[in-house]
């Protein structure tokens, strides 16, 4: 069954994820949000490694994913993002993605 109609349809914080087969349209803000946050030093060795494989990210009004923070280098493979009010992925704060395999932006 798809996501629609939430504010983010999935929100990722800190962990590694993996994110496959889904439908994500219609979401009032982002689709998918991935961010990273370090609090010490003692945590920089966490990010957020989400593997985002196979979706359908449509749209959605701001963006279809967007990454936050340094840490953040999800996969993006085999993924339809199309038609998102603002950018197909956006990045920032230092945030880093292997964008791969045929994605459709």
């Amino acid at each position: 069954k798809p996501f629609y109609h939430n504010d983010i349809a999935i929100e990722l914080f800190n962990n590694s994820a993996e994110i496959k087969g889904n439908k994500i349209v219609n979401s009032q803000e982002s689709g998918i949000s991935i961010k990273t946050q370090v609090f010490s030093f003692l945590d920089s060795k966490y990010g957020c490694d989400a593997t985002i494989i196979k979706n359908l990210i449509k749209n959605n009004r701001n963006h279809g994913i967007i990454i936050m923070g340094d840490g953040s280098n999800p996969l993006i493979k085999e993924n339809e993002i199309i038609d998102n009010k603002k950018c197909g992925i956006k990045m920032l704060d230092y945030a880093r993605a292997d964008i791969v395999d045929h994605n459709l932006i």
